[in-house]
């Protein structure tokens, strides 16, 4: 049986270490990922300003103290900045938002089937490696060669960040147990989240203290991802067995207590085949295409929307935007040690835990949605709308985020893999709304977050019908003999050691 790690301990248990890396790996990826959405309001000559007909039709909403617009007064403030601005219609601003993702969704799976057979270390830091000197180039790339560099640098970034969840998984399934999962995945992925307000609220920040001079945003960030690169060298390894400052006594805590794991050298080929028919893996698949469906279109739609309907200046645009993922940060961590509570005092099964935190996850934002648009101009009303949708989704992080865990911990690298084809919603939602809202009016923001409201419960339906929160037949190791004589090894070998 594994029970708590009773005795004192005078340091900060190996586990929680890896639990802060990856913690702090989110943060740094979602910011990298997701700070455009602000970054391309001060980049861009907006589209309707240029193309400005009719005022009155274009902006429902009045500008800040009922100013007007002006098209030749406007037009000129944009090319007055220090650095060069883009003329980019509404579809190419969508072509460079999902760009990241034509190279970052087809690379998951095999990412995560490298991280399960090579380890994270190399493959993690090699990775964002590569992605921090894409975002440090992304300025020079940007102003040589326009739209088309910044499309390429967004696709060889993609391939840096690629191997990044499938290793969060893998660290989660090696590192936290069973009655500590909720808890520190949601702790490690409310990194999300807090990437989310740094790419609104720090990037428009940023970018009112620089003037409007968008690459040093880029650059911030960059530097921020190599300081991780350096703490990640120091600290980050692959499982308990290779940690060289791990104690004794957590080592054999963690063995006990995670008795479906082993090691990658004995893990059998991955089954495929039945990954292929498993229904309970298909509902997580297609739940996960909903949420990316529609946090991706909020993340990086609503600083548009804010700017082009509501009339927000870039500092007032990012903090507004951030609210919303400060509410789901606190709700993420909370859910989590709800989560955990409810299945220790057997209130319910996994399966109906994930089921019911993953419906208020996607209902949240939905509902949210409906009543902001409903508030119409009055910004402190769509705020507060989006606000409390965004902060149900949070109760996502102890649903989908940890069920493939759940599934199969042994091949967690493999099935976040698979689920970064949820990503599809990172293609497919902001071109979409590139051509549902060419001139950015109130109308055709409402058709845009429509779509996103009907993909929401229509996948979180599916999820309900065939999602599953228990361990799958294909998750064991076929040498079921050898498995039982490693078992019988670990759990007999450290009682006769002493502690530390």
């Amino acid at each position: 049986m594994c029970g708590p790690l009773t005795s004192g301990l005078s340091y900060v248990p190996e586990r929680y270490m890896m639990v802060l890396l990856g913690f702090l790996l989110t943060i740094i990826s979602s910011t990298m990922k997701y700070a455009i959405g602000i970054a391309i309001t001060e980049m861009v000559v907006p589209h309707a300003a240029v193309h400005h007909t009719r005022a009155g039709d274009l902006y429902d909403c009045p500008f800040p103290n009922n100013t007007l617009f002006n098209p030749s007064t406007d037009v000129q403030y944009y090319h007055s900045k220090a650095v060069e601005l883009f003329d980019w219609s509404e579809k190419t601003q969508g072509l460079i938002f999902g760009s990241l993702y034509w190279s970052y969704m087809p690379l998951q799976t095999p990412m995560g089937v490298a991280v399960e057979r090579l380890g994270v270390r190399y493959l993690l830091g090699g990775g964002m490696l590569l992605a921090s000197l894409c975002y440090l180039l992304t300025p020079i790339a940007v102003i040589n060669y326009g739209a088309v560099g910044f499309i390429v640098t967004r696709v060889i970034m993609g391939v840096g960040l690629a191997p990044a969840y499938p290793s969060l998984n893998v660290i989660l399934a090696k590192w936290a147990p069973p009655k500590e999962k909720s808890k520190l995945a949601a702790i490690i992925y409310a990194g999300e989240n807090l990437g989310f307000i740094f790419s609104m609220a720090m990037s428009g920040l940023i970018l009112g203290s620089a003037k409007g001079n968008w690459p040093v945003l880029f650059y911030v960030y960059g530097a921020v991802s190599v300081a991780w690169l350096i703490l990640w060298a120091f600290f980050g390894y692959d499982d308990p067995a290779t940690h060289p400052f791990i104690s004794a006594e957590e080592r054999v805590y963690l063995e006990d207590c995670m008795p479906h794991n082993v090691t990658k050298e004995e893990l059998p080929p991955t089954p495929w085949l039945d990954m292929a028919k498993s229904l309970p893996l298909w509902g997580v698949l297609i739940a996960q295409i909903g949420h990316d469906w529609g946090i991706i279109t909020i993340v990086t739609e609503l600083p548009r929307y804010m700017k082009q309907v509501l009339h927000y200046e870039i500092e007032a645009n990012g903090l507004l935007n951030a609210i919303p993922y400060v509410a789901m940060t606190v709700v993420a961590v909370v859910s989590g040690w709800v989560s955990d509570w409810i299945l220790h005092k057997n209130i319910m099964s996994i399966t109906t835990v994930r089921k019911v935190f993953n419906s208020i996850s996607a209902a949240g934002p939905a509902l949210g949605i409906v009543a902001a648009m409903h508030a119409g101009c009055d910004s402190t009303m769509v705020v507060l709308m989006f606000t409390l949708g965004m902060a149900l989704m949070g109760f996502f992080y102890s649903s989908l985020a940890v069920n493939t865990l759940d599934l199969s911990p042994n091949y967690s690298g493999t099935l976040m893999g698979i689920l970064a084809f949820g990503g599809l919603g990172g293609i497919i939602s902001p071109y979409l709304a590139g051509i549902m809202a060419p001139e950015g009016t109130m109308d055709q923001w409402r058709g845009v977050f429509w779509v996103a409201i009907c993909v929401l419960m229509v996948t979180n339906t599916f999820f309900l019908v065939v999602g599953s929160g228990e361990v799958q037949h294909w998750n064991q190791p076929r040498d079921d003999k050898h498995r039982e004589s490693r078992k019988e090894i670990l759990h007999d070998w450290p009682r006769n050691s002493p502690k530390v």
